[in-house]
């Protein structure tokens, strides 16, 4: 990839700030997200915000190569909500002067792993940039794609949608500040730009000096060629800085260095001498070792060209060519190598042997925790025991990095820890679950299900129906559809019927197996986006994202019709950068909120009254829905990520957890009205557990 910044007259206009930043992936896993480039213009700045596009800029990078990495895509959404926190953090300290007075262009390039020579491509845009396309000498303005994009008011939402698309090799993109995206002299620029053969500093110089004192302004141009070179001076900069760490031979290259400087000045003398072959290739081999003979690339071939020249000698003037060499002292730099690449080897020896001997001190250490650990878990103390075994579980990972004589014995006393740990977190592995229910497969398959009246109705938000499914027979009793297209996203049970919810605002009814028509909810609020139906008597909940707020609606009797709907939360709990982090929630009089990261927050009366971090093994990593009943003392909750379900008391104890490897596609589960049976949606089944 070229990348090249075009200043036209840019000290035209003092009253603004200019600036380009790219970033280039720094190890094989950034590699898969590209190049990240951004293009900043600030007009009428102050003083103090002569560093703000740059630290713009470090905001998002930071995010978007940040330690999760997923796709150019979804990182790139990740770090636009980063960029929005940062702007607002901007407003709350007063500073509110670059509101419309910023231009600011983020986009990534990523090479497709599917297709040679093809680029994803990402981009966004706030303000008045432009961004043009040119493939095969066709200029396509692809920035209209954001136009009437606007700020929204708070909570703050600068960056937004982002436009995606996929480019071929040579495509060129340019991006151009206001004044050259709205010139007359735009088309003039962009053809003459795509009739370019090749890119280079001279031949851009040569085809824009007609536009320098016509135009004003930054356009920056991005060319999708092959690098090669810059990619294999960075893999070569790569082993050496490992060869480097890992053997830490930093003073050992400092004096190899000078001794072949001191033969390179002798090198043609050398070329023209007669010497008698006292060394061979092979001797280099054996006092040299594997790893350092194969890093020292010129240090063989250096040595091989020398012991070829030692090879032509008349071994009939050994005498004289011993006599000779010896007092021209250049034997003494051959030695001189020699003992230098002993010392390595000796260096080397010396460091593995200090390294294994660290190995085993932590080993020792990693024994006692594993006893202490023991002895807490034969005493009953569970919780602590968990605590410990954890701890001497991770570093048991550490210590199995390292290559010493120990792995076995790590690797034993590793699977020894994760017996425990499966003992103590009650894990219960079901090689094969038993079957309840299989859809067919021409039917619509069914996305959630919910459990009322001995049956289990499955339903999605996709076709325009739900299945009820007789518990006791294991059959599909009756199927029933209607004219809404948009399906059911969410289902409850209330009082004596089950509530549907269809998106955006359509409350439908099933009382006695008939489905009353829709009765609509009120949106008082702007932009809600109601999700996880729940209900609680006669009331229903949603979680708003868009608010940060639990939705209430009650049933008014009298008017048959849903109330108002009301804040339930004393006040916002996230943001609109941080809905995502709420995956479900459940009402039994109080409210749970379920996030991501395992953690389930118990709210009363609008306020927050316990918060749970269960530390549990394996990890919770990505958990999808929590279900609560005021009947029962347990919570229920599902992570297809790790194909399991977790049973938890209400102060966040493991109760018992089941995973099986038939657990694959995990959509939903809902529980009997006793407890004592778990009804999973995997795929096309229905599975059932029966808890111990």
């Amino acid at each position: 990839m070229q990348v090249f910044e075009l200043y036209f007259n840019p000290k035209a206009k003092k009253t603004k700030i200019l600036d380009t930043f790219y970033y280039r992936p720094k190890n094989l896993y950034e590699n898969r997200l590209g190049d990240l480039l951004m293009v900043g213009e600030l007009n009428n700045p102050i003083s103090k915000e002569s560093y703000f596009l740059k630290n713009l800029a470090n905001a998002i990078k930071g995010d978007f190569y940040g330690p999760k990495i997923f796709s150019p895509a979804k990182n790139l959404r990740k770090a636009l909500k980063t960029g929005n926190v940062f702007l607002e953090k901007v407003i709350k300290n007063g500073d509110v002067s670059w509101l419309s007075n910023l231009n600011f262009t983020i986009l990534s390039f990523a090479r497709s792993k599917k297709t040679e020579g093809k680029y994803i491509f990402n981009f966004t845009r706030v303000g008045k940039m432009g961004v043009l396309l040119i493939h095969d000498g066709q200029v396509l303005d692809v920035g209209k794609k954001l136009d009437g994009q606007e700020i929204e008011p708070y909570p703050l939402k600068i960056f937004s949608n982002i436009v995606s698309g996929v480019l071929e090799r040579d495509d060129k993109v340019l991006v151009l500040t206001e004044k050259i995206y709205k010139s007359p002299l735009l088309d003039d620029l962009s053809n003459a730009i795509s009739q370019l053969p090749f890119l280079d500093e001279k031949a851009i110089n040569q085809v824009l000096k007609d536009f320098r004192g016509n135009l004003a302004g930054l356009c920056f141009l991005i060319h999708l060629a092959p690098d090669a070179k810059k990619q294999t001076k960075q893999k070569i900069i790569f082993k050496q800085r490992f060869l480097i760490e890992r053997l830490n031979l930093k003073p050992l290259f400092s004096a190899i260095t000078v001794v072949f400087v001191s033969l390179k000045k002798r090198q043609k003398s050398l070329k023209n001498s007669r010497y008698l072959k006292f060394l061979d290739f092979e001797f280099g081999q054996k006092i040299i070792p594997a790893k350092l003979f194969k890093c020292m690339k010129n240090i063989r071939h250096r040595f091989m060209l020398l012991c070829k020249k030692l090879a032509k000698l008349n071994p009939k003037k050994s005498w004289y060519a011993i006599k000779h060499f010896v007092d021209t002292k250049k034997i003494v730099l051959v030695i001189g190598l020699g003992v230098l690449l002993l010392a390595g080897h000796f260096i080397t020896k010396i460091e593995d042997k200090k390294e294994l001997m660290e190995v085993e001190e932590q080993f020792h250490v990693f024994e006692e925790e594993i006893k202490r650990a023991n002895l807490s878990f034969n005493l009953g103390r569970t919780e602590e025991a968990n605590e410990l075994f954890l701890e001497a579980r991770k570093k048991g990972e550490l210590l199995s990095k390292n290559k010493s004589p120990l792995l076995e014995e790590i690797f034993r006393l590793q699977s020894e820890i994760e017996n425990k740990l499966f003992e103590i977190n009650k894990l219960t592995i079901i090689n094969n679950p038993e079957l309840f229910f299989e859809f067919d497969k021409t039917q619509p398959l069914p996305q959630k299900i919910v459990l009322g009246k001995n049956k289990i109705y499955a339903f999605g938000s996709y076709f325009n129906g739900f299945f009820q499914l007789d518990m006791e027979s294991g059959l599909i009793s009756e199927s029933t559809f209607h004219e809404n297209k948009r399906g059911f996203s969410g289902a409850t049970l209330i009082e004596n019927g089950i509530a549907f919810f269809s998106e955006p605002e359509q409350i439908f009814m099933l009382d006695n197996n008939a489905l009353i028509e829709s009765l609509k909810i009120g949106l008082s609020f702007e932009d809600q986006e109601l999700e996880y139906l729940c209900s609680f008597l006669s009331n229903l909940y949603f979680w708003d994202g868009k608010t940060g707020q639990v939705i209430k609606y009650s049933w008014l009797v009298n008017g048959r019709e849903w109330g108002e709907p009301e804040f339930w939360l004393e006040k916002r709990i996230f943001s609109e950068q941080d809905r995502d982090v709420i995956s479900s929630m459940a009402v039994d009089g109080g409210v749970w909120l379920l996030s991501e990261n395992g953690q389930f927050d118990y709210y009363s009366y609008g306020s927050l009254k316990t918060q749970i971090t269960s530390e549990i093994f394996p990890k919770i990593k990505k958990v999808t829905k929590i279900w609560v009943s005021a009947q029962l003392p347990y919570i229920y909750i599902l992570e297809p990520d790790q194909k399991r379900i977790m049973v938890f008391s209400r102060e966040g104890r493991i109760v018992r957890q089941y995973q099986s490897p038939a657990f694959d596609n995990l959509k939903d589960f809902t529980v009997s009205e006793d407890g004592t049976i778990i009804y999973l949606l995997n795929g096309i089944e229905i599975l059932r557990i029966n808890l111990e």
